[in-house]
């Protein structure tokens, strides 16, 4: 009989911690309904969007797109050049690309004894390189409506594009890596900034076609038919272009 007893009171227990259980489990989802009830999502979208308009504000601020109040005091510093490039003392040869190829091109042709498939290192100042550029702006209308201020500093490891445009007020920097690359020279983005905010690279070619795209292509335009482009070599402030000369018509 006591037997019996004990078996009843175990199996009354159980059945009393299971009773628990299950008035756990439906207390803890009678909680998750009324957290996810419409009010606390309501709350959550809120701050969701709270959280995405102090994103773009930062954003804005950092890139000097548009002045907001304390944010840009705070986050925002009008950017600057290191140092600026003084293209006035340039002669007019040195201005000429062109021309100072030929006056190399006619040195190493005295010097190797060769017209033909001759080995020729074309170094540039980064005032020839700026002055170039400037060059080509002015000789396009729509660039220059927009474009304020640019230059191409040339540093040991890379090139820097600063430029200032007229409206919006804005600066872009970007830092360039020319490199030839399966016999062709291109020109990698190392790093892209608007203002003081760094951007993906992707966004920083997109930069460069819009600033630079005719000049781009006047300047890769040298590795053709006639003149093979084999190496780029960088120093302060100066550009070495190694080619090979195959055909120059004086």
């Amino acid at each position: 009989m006591t037997r019996i007893e004990e078996n009843n009171d175990q199996n009354n227990v159980s059945d009393l911690e299971a009773e628990v259980e299950k008035l756990k489990r439906s207390l803890k989802r009678k909680q998750n309904r009324k957290f996810f009830s419409c009010g606390n999502c309501l709350l959550l979208f809120i701050i969701f969007i709270l959280g995405c308009a102090l994103f773009s504000a930062y954003v804005l601020a950092r890139s000097g797109l548009v002045e907001l109040p304390i944010l840009s005091a705070k986050f925002y510093q009008e950017p600057q050049p290191e140092y600026r490039i003084k293209t006035e003392n340039l002669t007019a040869a040195e201005k000429d690309l062109w021309a100072v190829l030929l006056k190399n091109a006619k040195e190493q042709i005295l010097i190797q004894k060769k017209v033909n498939n001759f080995n020729l290192d074309l170094k540039l100042s980064e005032a020839q390189l700026t002055n170039f550029l400037r060059e080509e702006i002015r000789s396009n209308d729509s660039l220059n409506k927009k474009i304020d201020f640019i230059q191409l500093a040339v540093k040991s490891d890379n090139l820097e594009l600063f430029a200032k445009l007229k409206a919006p007020k804005v600066y872009m920097i970007l830092n360039l890596k020319p490199m030839i690359k399966n016999n062709k020279l291109e020109i990698a983005v190392e790093q892209f900034k608007i203002g003081n905010l760094k951007l993906p690279k992707f966004l920083g070619s997109l930069g460069l076609t819009f600033l630079l795209e005719k000049s781009l292509n006047n300047l890769l335009a040298l590795n053709n038919d006639l003149i093979s482009i084999s190496g780029i070599e960088l120093m302060s402030r100066f550009v070495t272009v190694k080619m090979l000369v195959k055909s120059i018509n004086f």
